[in-house]
Order: structure tokens, then C-alpha cells, then sequence
């Protein structure tokens, strides 16, 4: 019984070791990309200016901007200008500049990773490492 029991076990497991996953796989090295390609300039927290093309923050193309109790989803299309404020626990301040010249005030969540594509390699920054994105050719 013994016996059969272990040359079951043995028998079983690769599969038992597949079922687990472990985290073993290969990194993505890749980004989310958008269906639009959002160009824009991000200066950092440093002081460089990187320029983008398909940004995306958060996987999508809008920006979770909480105002009061809700969220305003604010889409790259009619944003001009997003400037990053102060740190506040888990969010930053946000400001975004929306066409008309008509602005925004909220917050964002701190962690919200921006991606995008330049010539040299895939970018990407978090919300609180950035002083402002900037849309635009």
C-alpha cells in the first residue's frame, strides 16, 4: 500500500508542481499600450523631462481624479496639463488643466504607474515621482 501510494505521488508530481505556479514564469517586460497613442512630455520630480508616446497611468487612458466622495475619470483627450501637488498618505494632490483652460482640483493615488513609449525604451513613473505631464505633439 505504501508502496503504491509513493509511485502514485512520484507519478503526479510534475502535474501537482504545475498546478502551483510558484511564480517561476518569465517578467513581462512589456507595457500596457492604448489603442490611441497619447503623446505627451513628464517631467519628474528631478527635473527630467521625458516625452511619451501611447501613455498610459494605470493601464487607461483617463485620469481617476477623486473629487469629494466620487471619482471623476477624467479622459486623456481633454487634458491639457496635469500638475502633481504634495503627498497626503496614499494620494498626491492633482490639478488637471482641461481644454477652455478650465481646471480640475483632486487627488490621485500616489502608486498610479504612468507608461509610455520613446525612442530609446519603454518609460515609466509613478504619480508621486512626477511634477507634471503635458499633452501634446
Amino acid at each position: 500500500m505504501l508502496r503504491r501510494s509513493i509511485l502514485m505521488l512520484v507519478a503526479l508530481a510534475p502535474f501537482l508542481l504545475a498546478m502551483g505556479g510558484g511564480g517561476g514564469g518569465p517578467v513581462s517586460e512589456t507595457i500596457p499600450r492604448p489603442k490611441e497613442s497619447f503623446s505627451a512630455e513628464l517631467l519628474d520630480k528631478q527635473g527630467v523631462a521625458t516625452r511619451v508616446s501611447f501613455l498610459a497611468c494605470g493601464g487607461k487612458t483617463f485620469f481617476p481624479l477623486d473629487r469629494g466622495e466620487g471619482t471623476l475619470m477624467v479622459p486623456f483627450s481633454k487634458v491639457r496639463r496635469l500638475t502633481v501637488g504634495a503627498e497626503e498618505g496614499g494620494r498626491v494632490a492633482a490639478t488637471v488643466e482641461v481644454e477652455g483652460g478650465k481646471t480640475l482640483e483632486g487627488t490621485l493615488p500616489r502608486t498610479l504607474l504612468c507608461t509610455g513609449e520613446t525612442e530609446f525604451g519603454n518609460y515609466q513613473v509613478e504619480a508621486r515621482g512626477l511634477r507634471w505631464i503635458a499633452f501634446g505633439p
